[in-house]
């Protein structure tokens, strides 16, 4: 299915080389049940995902820290587990032509996980590299990502040698 751009312009120019990055659930104030868990898994993947392309507690300063949003960067609220889950993500994206996602960011096993999927059936290329995602357990990541690659036909490659196409490629944040 192409992807087509809506009439309502939101955004000047298209994704370079139709390609995002997706960075899920990294800003927050990390104080929810598990957080301490996420949090570490955070830390660990977020030099990752700075190299593909606020917050009230240390944890969360410190992961934030690591992941200054560029001037043309864009966010989109996310109240439930998928990114496009009654939220504007996929018309942003399809405004922006882009039919390439990288996805990265927490939880692996749930909203990385569930917005991959949502991806897929909306006809997304969609990659997450491996080594940019975190879940409470390495052991619940490595099963999430098993079921990308296995039922979904999701490329879960490290990040290294990964890059956005042009330096004015966006990376819209969930």
């Amino acid at each position: 299915m192409p992807v087509a751009p809506q009439r309502t312009p939101l955004a000047e120019e298209s994704a370079g080389a139709e390609t995002a990055l997706l960075v899920i659930d990294m800003f927050s104030t990390w104080d929810f049940p598990d957080a301490p868990a996420l949090a570490r898994a955070a830390m660990r993947v977020a030099p990752g995902i700075v190299a593909g392309s606020a917050a009230a507690t240390a944890p969360g300063a410190a992961i934030a820290a690591c992941l200054p949003p560029g001037a043309t960067d864009y966010f989109v609220l996310k109240p439930k587990h998928s990114a496009f889950f009654a939220t504007p993500l996929d018309l942003l994206l399809r405004h922006l032509r882009v039919r390439r996602l990288f996805i990265s960011g927490v939880a692996g096993d749930q909203c990385v996980l569930l917005t991959a999927i949502e991806a897929r059936i909306q006809d997304y290329d969609v990659i997450v590299p491996a080594d940019c995602v975190g879940s409470q357990t390495v052991g619940r990541n490595a099963i999430a990502l098993r079921h990308l690659e296995k039922a979904h036909k999701v490329a879960t490659p490290q990040s290294r040698g990964l890059r956005l196409r042009g330096p004015e490629a966006r990376r819209p944040a969930a």
